[in-house]
């Protein structure tokens, strides 16, 4: 946790570097910048806004102790972004992301409705992540107002609480129980992401991109087996 809010304070402190060296020179055409211009989103240096975040994650491994399938996860960042070139920044996010999985139990009434069917058992894990991102964007639109943009980033996150969940359809009384002392507090995430930037109208930039991301630590911690968080989705983002 304490490292978590190490990085925190390196993403804010360079955040505020990001927006002090962007005042001064915002705009890619600068060079010739009459009082009238108003600036196209892609112009712009400098990006601060919001990303929403819904995914479907797993946990993968080659020695797991149950068998799991992918459930729906959501999560929102806030993030800053910085151009250095029309094609080439860097971004800076913190939020809060769901991940964790399904999990399959063995059906031993095998009749429809009862607390022994398959699909009703969850895994959830709450992260707070700090997803750190190289960015690469076309500098030309492919289409009117829409260029292509991708990203790589590393997310170092904290598992700051595990929980497992047994869905009661009947009922509505689903079970919750606090497993976090079985999952490890911390992980290093690897993501991908790709789709497109479109000009809103002037006034910012809309992105759709799909997303990837699998971490690098197991996520077990009490050597119970291996396994690696997965996700894949879709993440919408609103950028100034």
């Amino acid at each position: 946790m304490k490292a978590f809010f190490k990085l925190t304070l390196f993403a804010l402190l360079m955040a505020t570097t990001i927006l002090s060296y962007s005042q001064q020179k915002v705009y890619f055409n600068d060079e010739k910048e009459p009082d009238e211009l108003i600036p196209k989103p892609f112009e712009r240096k400098f990006h601060w806004g919001l990303s929403a975040n819904t995914y479907f994650t797993t946990i993968v491994g080659n020695n797991l102790p149950r068998t799991y399938f992918s459930k729906p996860s959501l999560g929102f960042d806030v993030r800053v972004e910085y151009f250095f070139k029309p094609y080439l920044g860097l971004g800076v996010g913190v939020g809060f992301q769901q991940r964790g999985a399904g999990i399959i139990n063995e059906d031993k009434v095998k009749e429809l409705g009862n607390p022994d069917s398959t699909y009703r058992e969850r895994l959830r894990f709450n992260h707070l992540q700090l997803p750190i991102s190289l960015i690469l964007r076309t500098p030309k639109d492919v289409i009117k107002g829409i260029r292509l943009s991708g990203t790589f980033s590393l997310v170092p996150l904290t598992n700051f609480e595990s929980s497992d969940v047994f869905n009661s359809v009947e009922d509505g009384n689903h079970v919750i129980t606090s497993v976090s002392d079985q999952y490890k507090k911390s992980d290093l995430l690897y993501q991908f992401s790709i789709g497109p930037d479109i000009n809103a109208g002037n006034t910012g930039v809309f992105r759709v991109h799909f997303v990837y991301s699998r971490g690098t630590s197991d996520v077990f911690s009490n050597n119970s087996g291996k396994g690696y968080n997965e996700s894949i989705g879709v993440q919408i983002s609103w950028l100034f």
